[in-house]
């Protein structure tokens, strides 16, 4: 039912971190008694984004044919330097921030056969489109990172990027049936490698929420954006479960998980 109290929400740019930002938001409304819903203005790249982010969370209340109140609407805030994008998303909205990380509330299957693997995925829509990485870099980064190890290498029917990329020599290409299979691999594989795209909330997420002994790794922007001493004074788009490897190979980290 909708009343005055209730939070409409919806973000234009449609990607999986874009809908994960905020994804903490239906619990907080819930405790408060406020009705949580979709705006049908909410955008996603594919509608597994949907699925995994929100028709799944009980909290939801549902999708209303409204404009929002909420989500890319809501006012901004000062950042502070010991919240990171979840948080401050919280404080946005008129919460307390209490979260860090993401939530998802599809329980991750473990599966052995990747239990031992390392899992790349070099793909981000977003990232290649704005230009925050290059290719030949990339590729390079990887190549030290991984070494001579085995390694399989995502690719989605979605992806128009460099995820496409043949198979390594020393890997195999894994194709993704869904997010659902995305969120299997992740939280069964030994080490996960991404971009500074969804990948790297979805990531932390499920470590921090399902235990996950995952070791991830991201490849922070080469391109266009903040040095990482600059993001970590603000620590909006980072997170402390995971490492990030800068374009110079150095390994840093928020400094306030146990390494």
């Amino acid at each position: 039912m909708l009343t005055d109290n209730s939070m409409i929400l919806a973000q234009p740019w449609g990607g999986l971190g874009d809908n994960l930002q905020f994804s903490t938001l239906p619990e907080l409304c819930s405790q408060s008694g406020i009705n949580f819903y979709l705006s049908a203005e909410n955008a996603y790249r594919n509608r597994e984004i949907y699925d995994l982010v929100w028709r799944d969370n009980p909290y939801v209340v549902g999708v209303l044919p409204l404009p929002p109140n909420a989500g890319a609407v809501a006012p901004a805030i000062p950042h502070r330097s010991y919240y990171n994008m979840i948080g401050i998303n919280e404080m946005r909205h008129g919460f307390l921030a209490y979260n860090q990380y993401a939530k998802i509330y599809y329980t991750p299957r473990l599966l052995e056969e990747y239990k031992d693997s390392i899992v790349v995925d070099a793909g981000s829509i977003t990232c290649f489109r704005d230009g925050l990485y290059d290719k030949l870099l990339v590729e390079k980064l990887l190549a030290e990172f991984v070494g001579d190890n085995f390694f399989y290498s995502i690719t989605t029917k979605f992806d128009a990027t460099f995820a496409k990329a043949q198979t390594p020599n020393n890997g195999s290409i894994l194709l993704l049936r869904d997010l659902f299979h995305y969120c299997d691999i992740i939280h069964s594989c030994k080490t996960f490698v991404c971009l500074w795209s969804g990948s790297h909330l979805l990531s932390s997420c499920i470590k921090f929420h399902y235990d996950s002994a995952v070791d991830i790794f991201c490849l922070y922007p080469q391109h266009g954006f903040k040095s990482f001493d600059e993001t970590l004074d603000k620590r909006c788009w980072v997170v402390d479960n995971v490492k990030y490897i800068t374009k110079d190979a150095a390994i840093r980290t928020t400094g306030t998980s146990e390494e």
